[in-house]
């Protein structure tokens, strides 16, 4: 192998790292590649580790774009407020550390970064600065309210985040604001993964060495200072961020091509995935992804050593957000109704299926082996 072909090697090698991001396992990631083609991508179709999972965002040409959003990092109830979350878009969080608190017991609220802190004590973990920022606003202001007047507010907050009108004006103005940006990744893609090996190949290495190196930095630094200049403008707050991109992406060019990454991760993170999902994915994505989130909510996974107050305060979240995404739903157009039907009987031998992820089973009753605590349901019952 000569010394281009090795460099070369070098270049995909870091490229195809930097096409890697790494989400929560609470967290949905919207995958654009062609740019007009969304896909859900969720921490269990994914391969990572820990409370952390990675994604594949498409390595070629037309670049596409990644969103990240999750639901919130914890439950709500009148009268208190809970670290513990059944919803699970992933694997089972065993390293969930499950706290209640009564809100008239809340002293404190703040938000540190992406921490919720309170009473001086860090009580959940959110997805963005900005979601943080929201909730600790939102628990101060329930702490403030009489018990009977915090279930509308709660309601309000969670609806606002299924506001699909403003997610589309959100999204359409990152569209605005990333398309020149866009257009030079796309061009430094071409130039350092097509024409650098193509004029090499045809004049030797060491003759366009420094030709190519100005070439380069033709394209690599206008996509740095659009960087700078659109990370800016859509995300103000996070000087470090953008100061640590640049650094990082001015001394590996191929980095800078997935700066559209960077920018486009956190734009709709205040919204839930489910808006995300109807908004932008194929109606079939955006069904199944429905189906499964209903089902979660209905049938949650079992968590041993839950207090008696923690799981009051998760049935109450559940009841009242599975309503609210059923009539969020059934307002664009979905049958709610057929996505919870059990799935069909194969043959005689399927006794049984997981009312959650609806695995068919040849046992009679017993419990869902990927679905902790689950209860089958057997089809006799069903067809009765």
């Amino acid at each position: 192998m000569s010394d281009a072909q090795q460099f070369l090697l070098v270049l995909i090698l870091f490229y195809v790292c930097d096409c890697i991001s790494q989400i929560g396992l609470g967290s949905v990631a919207f995958v654009a590649w062609p740019p007009w083609r969304w896909r859900v991508v969720m921490p269990r179709n994914t391969w990572g580790r820990g409370n952390s999972a990675l994604v594949f965002a498409g390595p070629l040409p037309p670049l596409g774009s990644l969103f990240v959003t999750s639901p919130w990092p914890l439950s709500l109830s009148p009268q208190a407020i809970s670290s513990h979350v059944s919803l699970s878009f992933g694997p089972p969080r065993d390293a969930q550390t499950s706290r209640v608190i009564p809100i008239d017991a809340i002293n404190k609220v703040e938000s540190s970064d992406v921490e919720i802190m309170i009473n001086g004590n860090v009580f959940a973990v959110c997805a963005t600065p900005d979601l943080a920022s929201e909730l600790a606003e939102l628990i101060t202001r329930l702490r403030e309210l009489p018990e009977q007047e915090r279930e509308p507010v709660i309601a309000t907050a969670l609806s606002s985040s299924l506001d699909t009108r403003h997610l589309h004006a959100e999204y359409a103005h990152f569209l605005q604001r990333s398309r020149g940006l866009r257009i030079s990744c796309n061009l430094l893609w071409c130039y350092i993964f097509l024409l650098c090996p193509l004029l090499t190949w045809h004049y030797g290495f060491l003759w366009m060495f420094v030709p190519l190196v100005l070439g380069v930095l033709f394209f690599h630094v206008p996509t740095l200072v659009l960087f700078s200049m659109t990370h800016r403008r859509l995300h103000p707050e996070d000087s470090t961020g953008r100061r640590a991109y640049f650094l990082k992406s001015l001394l590996c060019p191929p980095m800078a091509i997935r700066a559209l990454d960077v920018v486009s991760k956190q734009v709709l993170a205040r919204f839930h995935p489910l808006a995300v999902a109807q908004c932008l994915c194929p109606h079939q994505s955006t069904t199944e992804f429905a189906r499964g989130l209903l089902l979660d909510l209905r049938y949650p996974l079992v968590h041993d050593g839950l207090s008696a107050e923690i799981k009051e305060v998760d049935q109450w979240y559940r009841d009242r957000t599975g309503d609210l995404f059923r009539a969020f739903l059934e307002e664009g157009g979905m049958d709610v109704e057929s996505l919870l039907c059990p799935p069909a009987q194969l043959d005689k031998s399927s006794r049984s299926y997981c009312p959650r992820c609806r695995c068919i089973y040849t046992l009679v009753n017993g419990t869902c082996t990927d679905c902790r605590g689950v209860e089958l349901v057997p089809f006799d019952t069903v067809s009765q």
